[in-house]
C-alpha cells in the first residue's frame, strides 16, 4: 500500500511579495499531519496559468495528494480555473447548482445584484467534483488524475477552513495509506538548544526507528518536538513510547522544563498558579513596551489575576507615573538595578498587586537615555517582602533582546509565584 504524501500549493502574488502571511499553508499542514498524511512539500506560485500548471506538474510527479488554495475569485487576476482546464485537458461548463447557490447568497447576504464576473463563478471545469462553499461565492473543486487526488479551495482563510473541515476531510479519511503521526512538544526556558542537545544526547541516540526529536528555538525558550511516524496498527505502542521519551526528557531537564505545548506556554502556568495562590500581578515596562503585559493578558481568563500594566518608555514617564525619583535616575542612570526596583515598587503600590515586574534596558540599535550597552537589561520583581533586580545581557539585535527579555520575565514571575 502506497503511503499518502501531500504537497500544499498556495497561489497568489500577494504571498510572494510578503503582503499577506500564508496562514493557509500552516493550517493545512497541521490538519494533514493530524490525519496521518505526510506533508512532503509546501510551495507558492504566481497568479499565472504557466506558473500554476508548472506547480501542478511538479506536484503530480512527487506526491499523491495535492491541496491548492487561492486564485478562485471573480476578477481577472484569478486564473486558477483556466490553468486547471489546461492541465486536466477539460473545459469550463455552467453548473446550475452552483449558480443557484450564488443567487441565494446574493439575495440573502450580499444584498447587491450579481454581475457577469460573479455569474462566471458558476462556470467550472467539466471533469471536477464540486465542493460547495457554504460561506462564499467560490466553490472548491476535486480532481482525480493518474492516481493523484487534488483539491482546490478559495484563498480566504475562513472559507478554506470550512471547506476542508466539512467537505474535504471526510474524503481524505477514506483514502488508504494514511500513517499514524504522533507528536508531543515540550517547552523549556532559559537553556540554549546546543546545551540542551548536549544534556539529552544519549536519549536522542536511543530513539526507536521512525522516531525523531526536533529543536525549535525562539527568544529565550526552546521547544522539543518528539515525532513518531508508524503504521496505523502501531499507533498505541508508539504513543506509549512517545510518552516514555517525554518523561525521560522532563526528568533530565527538570530545571528548565516548563510544560507541554498542548498545555500552553509559561503564561498559562502563571495564570493557574496565580489563581491558586490568590496573587494579583502588574507590570511596569520600558524597552519591552507592553510585551510582557500583552503576553500575560493574551491568555483567556487572565483577568482573574492580571491587573494591568504601565508602559513608561520615556524617562519622564517613569518619574510622573511610577514615582521614580529624579535623583535616583541621576545617580544610577535609567538602565540600572535601582531604577528597575523603583519601577517595580511603583507599579505594585499604584495597582494594589501582590507582585509586580518591571523592565528597563537598552534594546538598541543605539543608546538612549543611558550609557548602557545595547542588550543590557534589568528585570525587577517586587512583593510585599522584597524587591530585587536581575541583570541580563541579551545580545545585540533589538527583536532578540526584547523577545528574550519577555521570556525571562515570565520565568521570574513563575518562580516568584512558586515561592510565595
Amino acid at each position: 500500500m502506497k503511503t499518502l504524501a501531500a504537497e500544499i500549493i498556495s497561489i497568489g502574488d500577494e504571498l510572494l511579495i510578503g503582503q499577506v502571511v500564508n496562514t493557509n499553508a500552516s493550517f493545512l499542514a497541521k490538519s494533514l499531519t493530524e490525519l496521518g498524511v505526510t506533508v512532503k512539500h509546501i510551495s507558492t506560485c504566481c497568479d499565472t496559468v504557466e506558473d500554476i500548471t508548472s506547480a501542478l506538474e511538479l506536484a503530480h510527479n512527487r506526491v499523491n495528494v495535492v491541496l491548492v488554495t487561492g486564485g478562485l475569485g471573480p476578477t481577472r487576476d484569478d486564473v486558477t480555473k483556466a490553468a486547471l482546464c489546461q492541465f486536466y485537458n477539460t473545459e469550463l461548463v455552467f453548473n446550475q447548482e452552483v449558480y443557484s447557490h450564488l443567487e441565494f447568497l446574493f439575495a440573502h447576504y450580499i444584498k447587491a445584484p450579481m454581475n457577469a464576473h460573479n455569474r462566471d463563478q458558476a462556470r467550472l471545469p467539466k471533469s471536477c467534483k464540486v465542493l460547495f462553499n457554504d460561506h462564499g461565492t467560490a466553490p472548491g473543486m476535486l480532481f482525480e488524475h493518474e492516481g493523484v487526488i487534488s483539491a482546490f479551495m478559495p484563498g480566504v482563510p475562513f472559507e478554506m477552513k470550512s471547506l476542508f473541515e466539512n467537505k474535504l476531510k471526510e474524503i481524505l479519511l477514506e483514502l488508504p495509506g494514511r500513517t499514524a503521526i504522533i507528536q508531543k512538544t515540550l517547552i523549556t526556558y532559559g537553556v540554549g538548544e546546543s546545551r540542551l542537545a548536549e544534556r539529552i544526547e544519549d536519549v536522542e541516540d536511543l530513539l526507536p526507528q521512525g522516531f525523531s526529536l526536533a529543536y525549535l528555538p525562539n527568544f529565550g525558550r526552546v521547544r522539543l518536538r518528539i515525532t513518531a511516524k508508524v503504521s496505523a496498527g502501531e499507533r498505541i505502542e508508539a504513543e506509549q513510547k512517545v510518552n516514555t521519551i517525554a518523561e525521560q526528557l522532563k526528568d533530565r531537564l527538570s530545571d528548565c522544563y516548563q510544560g507541554e505545548e498542548s498545555e500552553g506556554g509559561l503564561e498559562f502556568r502563571i495564570l493557574e498558579l496565580a489563581k491558586q495562590k490568590g496573587v494579583h500581578v502588574a507590570t511596569a515596562e520600558s524597552f519591552t513596551s507592553g510585551r510582557i503585559a500583552s503576553t500575560l493578558s493574551a491568555v483567556s481568563g487572565s483577568s482573574a489575576y492580571f491587573l494591568g500594566g504601565y508602559v513608561t518608555y520615556a524617562t519622564d514617564m517613569k518619574i510622573s507615573v511610577l514615582g521614580v525619583s529624579k535623583e535616583l535616575i541621576a545617580a544610577h542612570s535609567v538602565v540600572s538595578a535601582e531604577v528597575a526596583c523603583a519601577m517595580a515598587e511603583g507599579a505594585r503600590l499604584k495597582s494594589g498587586a501582590e507582585l509586580a515586574i518591571a523592565s528597563t534596558g537598552n534594546a538598541g540599535p543605539t543608546k538612549g537615555d543611558s550609557e548602557a550597552e545595547v542588550g543590557q537589561i534589568y528585570l525587577a520583581i517586587s512583593t510585599a517582602d522584597k524587591t530585587e533586580a536581575h541583570f541580563f545581557s541579551m545580545g545585540t539585535h533589538r527583536e532578540r533582546v526584547i523577545g528574550r527579555s519577555v521570556s525571562k520575565a515570565l520565568e521570574l514571575i513563575y518562580n516568584e509565584l512558586l515561592n510565595l
